[in-house]
């Protein structure tokens, strides 16, 4: 139940593309680390499925996300 994953597609996508590091706020609550930019290890399709999978695991529901939205995104 987690707004950043199950929200804003775009801002997912955009992490797992090009990584994230420093401090970000989910639900109300301050963490600090680093996620390692997948963007050439995995294809759009891999990146898809890993997107849509963790959108809907955990009791999450929330949308697909498609190769072409990944292939698509632009910050």
């Amino acid at each position: 139940h987690n707004g950043f994953v199950t929200g804003d597609k775009k801002k997912l996508v955009g992490v797992l593309l090009n990584g994230l590091k420093g401090k970000i706020d989910v639900n109300g609550s301050s963490y600090s680390g680093e996620m390692p930019a997948w963007k050439g290890n995995l294809t759009n399709k891999q990146l898809a499925d890993v997107a849509t999978y963790i959108r809907n695991a955990w009791g999450n529901k929330a949308d697909a996300v498609t190769e072409a939205e990944v292939a698509a995104y632009k910050p």
